[in-house]
């Protein structure tokens, strides 16, 4: 009798994730696409099997949490500011691991054959290719691959950097043989960046460095038609170099660099500066231009959690959820395009494509609109 009633019970526990699996269920990606996705990381586990080392399965999961809970708290924090989700976020950490760590091998690799491991090679060419060749990915998704009418916020921007840079670590982490990142340490940035390595140096690692390099993206691409967008977005960019630089650096020379990055805390600052900034940012920018278009007013926060107290099973509670969520990020999306284009002055054109999109998502998600499906 107990065996019937576990297997019933169990049974009623994976139709009840079954359920809850197709709720969260992208529409727009099929069963190729999600595949591709587990195998992906099939490949992750097959290359990880293949560099031998002392660091086990269990370090190596500690490591990950370290970079998740980073990637958990921004992702809270801004839930109301992305117009990306977690599979995107997953999908940049995939780069980061594969794509961006082979291109790197491949343009550091040759010229350390030829002049060998000084330090134009490790502290000069390799913070270099690193540091851009990770952040390229972003600079291609906000540019050729940018969907018309839509555009990223910069919260997008760092939490993408910083996934590419989780993914890139990883890898290479495994591949030396070590575990960068010291775990939770005293003070805000010990608590809230357990990524970071502290020690005889004091590095915000892979993660932190893209993050800053991405936010650097972002601000050239909202901003590109004015000088101090240049400015600032090379700032950023330029930034992790300098500091990846001063990490790398041996010999004659490495006080003084690491002194003008004041031993990692300049990068350290800039990094928290950014999460503040970045946050602050995109709520001016939605609520700007929300204050130019009443078509479509944002979804609250207290929406959501009606839906969740609401009656009706749990899938359909998810179902709810998510859909609003996707219309958030969507509207957010092109909002956030709207503010780049009206604030320079520019007309913002015709929006017909988009205003359609977002009818419809409002209308898969019961969020009110001031227009109607129904009309042209």
């Amino acid at each position: 009798m107990t065996s019937i009633s576990s297997t019933a019970r169990a049974s009623t526990i994976l139709d009840w994730l079954r359920k809850v699996g197709r709720s969260l269920r992208d529409p727009r990606f099929g069963r190729l696409q999600r595949y591709a996705l587990l195998f992906s990381f099939v490949m992750v586990y097959v290359a990880l099997l293949r560099i031998p080392g002392p660091v086990g399965w269990g370090d190596r999961i500690g490591d990950v949490w370290f970079h998740v809970f980073v990637v958990a708290w921004f992702g809270l924090l801004t839930y109301k500011l992305r117009t990306i989700g977690t599979r995107e976020i997953v999908r940049f950490w995939l780069t980061g691991f594969f794509p961006v760590v082979l291109v790197a091998y491949f343009l550091s690799n040759p010229l350390e054959q030829l002049i060998g491991t000084g330090n134009f090679q490790t502290a000069v060419w390799v913070p270099a290719v690193e540091e851009l060749i990770k952040v390229l990915p972003l600079f291609l998704w906000t540019t050729v691959l940018r969907p018309k009418h839509r555009h990223g916020t910069l919260s997008d921007f760092w939490i993408l950097g910083f996934a590419i840079g989780a993914g890139f670590s990883f890898y290479e982490d495994a591949l030396y043989q070590r575990l960068v990142a010291s775990g939770f340490g005293h003070g805000l940035t010990g608590t809230l960046f357990p990524i970071f390595l502290t020690g005889s140096q004091f590095v915000i690692t892979h993660a932190g460095w893209t993050a800053l390099a991405a936010f650097g993206v972002g601000v050239f691409s909202l901003y590109r038609t004015r000088t101090w967008g240049w400015i600032v977005g090379l700032g950023f960019v330029l930034v992790p170099i300098l500091d990846h630089a001063a990490v790398n650096w041996r010999g004659g020379g490495a006080d003084f660099i690491r002194t003008v990055v004041l031993h990692g805390r300049l990068a350290s600052t800039l990094l928290v500066i950014t999460v503040i900034g970045a946050v602050a940012h995109d709520w001016y920018v939605l609520r700007w231009a929300s204050t130019r278009d009443k078509l479509f007013p944002s979804p609250g926060l207290r929406g959501d959690f009606k839906v969740v107290q609401g009656p009706g099973s749990i899938d359909k509670k998810v179902t709810a959820v998510v859909a609003r969520q996707r219309y958030r990020r969507m509207r957010n999306a092109a909002f956030s395009d709207l503010y780049r284009v009206r604030s320079h002055g520019k007309s913002a054109g015709d929006r017909h494509a988009i205003v359609t999109t977002l009818v419809s998502l409002a209308d898969t998600a019961n969020a009110p609109t001031g227009l109607s499906v129904h009309q042209p």
